[in-house]
């Protein structure tokens, strides 16, 4: 019963976690050079897994946020 409410909550917040997941792994200039570019050379290596071509990004979100609900 706790876990169930504390994933509800969790899940409450789902549009907050995109926007910090986006910050974290977004092309945010503000971030480190080695960070940017061990993003840019994962998004290389995963571009092909991606399903929306307007916003890869959001397609590797909702792929982990899938996984956390399982």
């Amino acid at each position: 019963m706790h876990l169930a409410r504390t994933v509800r909550t969790i899940a409450s917040c789902k549009e907050a976690i995109w926007h910090a997941y986006e910050k974290l792994y977004g092309r945010d200039l503000s971030l480190p050079s080695m960070v940017r570019s061990a993003q840019e050379r994962y998004l290389k290596r995963h571009l092909l897994q991606a399903l929306s071509p307007t916003n890869p990004l959001r397609d590797f979100f909702e792929r982990d946020w899938m996984n956390w609900e399982r």
